[in-house]
């Protein structure tokens, strides 16, 4: 069945309003030339807007709309304020340049049947949106895929942190605090929950960890099953990690965790067991999150710009900054900060 399509002169007749006044509105959401009544009707008589093909004098018409694709953050587990983050930075900077910025929850085949050729560009907010089919599609859709620090040859163009360095100021820290065995926990793949970026991690922690010359025992890297995110005995999972911890005869007086979350609820089952954080185990999380304030003692964390991210994104979109797929994919990568709070012991004092 052919796709349908509504004109501009279409919408004008319907409202009794001039068809440039529609094409002013369409072309520029937040323009002052045009009441806030008159854009509501004209965005009721194109309710997909957004998700559809306009027609100017019988062309293809490419409007000033940038779709960012992002996971549910009501039913996706696990889900965290970053990735608000970086669809702020996306908003704030589009409305800045005159962009209407759509939000569309991504689910499975989220793009199949749809027709992009008239949005101005795309922003996935993660690469784990980009599906086998997707990936061969994408250089059409002048497309911006963010956090895509790990290894993704499909990816064009990425804008991500910079993980290697990231990590590396949070190790050189905890050396500066006297901490000689320094260990990580992450995860490793599993059936149920598949992610190429907890062997990326880790392998990360270890290059790093070579890098400055800090020796790592045989039990420094503890990897739980990513199982962990489906609620398949967490709580477990964390005890059998500190009962391996405590038994240890050269184990780590500090680790670094995957996320904060992680390290949050590591924080809360070593209080369980009578580990007091920080005198008897030192931690730092990644990504910053909200909840590293809400906790005693307050977490240390790696600070992704996922804010950045986002604005980099429009701003790339804006410059025409597309991907030729006969190419080498394009890395943007941005500085990772690290936020000192109260969860690191200095040994040195």
């Amino acid at each position: 069945m052919a796709k349908q399509t509504i004109t501009q002169r279409q919408i004008a007749e319907k409202l009794g309003i001039s068809a440039a006044t529609v094409s002013l509105v369409l072309r520029n959401p937040n323009t002052t030339r045009a009441s806030a009544e008159t854009k509501s009707r004209i965005f009721e008589c194109a309710p997909s807007f957004q998700a559809s093909s306009f027609r100017e004098n019988g062309r293809e018409k490419v409007t000033n709309t940038v779709l960012f694709i992002m996971r549910d953050i009501r039913n996706d587990s696990p889900q965290y304020s970053f990735q608000q983050n970086k669809l702020h930075g996306s908003q704030q900077y589009a409305a800045e340049r005159g962009l209407r910025l759509e939000v569309i929850t991504a689910e499975q085949g989220w793009w199949s049947g749809k027709n992009f050729d008239h949005i101005k560009g795309m922003i996935l907010e993660s690469p784990m949106l980009l599906d086998q089919d997707f990936r061969a599609e994408q250089h059409k859709y002048k497309m911006i895929t963010l956090d895509c620090w790990y290894h993704e040859p499909s990816v064009g163009i990425g804008i991500c942190s910079d993980v290697f360095l990231g990590t590396r100021r949070a190790i050189q820290y905890l050396r500066e605090m006297g901490h000689i065995h320094i260990g990580y926990l992450g995860f490793r793949e599993t059936e149920e929950y598949p992610d190429p970026r907890y062997a990326e991690r880790a392998a990360i922690f270890t290059d790093v960890c070579r890098y400055l010359q800090v020796e790592l025992a045989h039990d420094s890297v503890q990897l739980l099953p990513s199982s962990f995110w489906l609620g398949q005995n967490g709580h477990q999972l964390i005890s059998e990690i500190l009962d391996t911890w405590k038994s240890s005869q050269n184990r780590p007086t500090a680790f670094i965790c995957y996320n904060d979350l992680v390290a949050a609820r590591l924080m809360i089952v070593a209080l369980e067991k009578g580990i007091q954080i920080p005198d008897d185990l030192s931690l730092i999380g990644y990504d910053n999150e909200s909840l590293c304030q809400m906790f005693s003692p307050q977490l240390t964390s790696i600070c992704p710009n996922y804010h950045e991210m986002g604005r980099i994104a429009i701003s790339a979109i804006m410059n025409g900054d597309i991907w030729d797929a006969s190419k080498e994919p394009l890395k943007i990568m941005l500085p990772a900060q690290l936020i000192k709070r109260n969860s690191v012991k200095n040994l040195c004092s």
